[in-house]
């Protein structure tokens, strides 16, 4: 599980030149860390593995974060 932060803002306004629709706007950040894996040793080797070099760990990463932009259209009723 992992366990993060967001963070930003927005905004609802009324269209002046039409009354009775709002427009609004939202934009988030997210962070919700990196994860980090390791593969277990793995051979490596030549032709059908009849000769073995030596053994190889494989790590890799993951970074979980990214951004969010929200546009709309409502209407009041009256």
């Amino acid at each position: 599980m992992l366990a993060g932060w967001t963070a930003g803002g927005g905004f609802e306004s009324v269209l002046p030149i039409a009354p009775g629709w709002l427009f609004k706007a939202e934009y988030l950040y997210y962070d919700l860390g990196n994860l980090t894996y390791t593969l277990s040793p793995a051979a490596v080797c030549a032709g059908a593995c009849s000769t073995i070099f030596g053994f190889v760990t494989t790590t890799a990463t993951a970074n979980f974060h990214g951004n969010l932009v929200r546009i709309g259209l409502n209407y009041k009723f009256h």
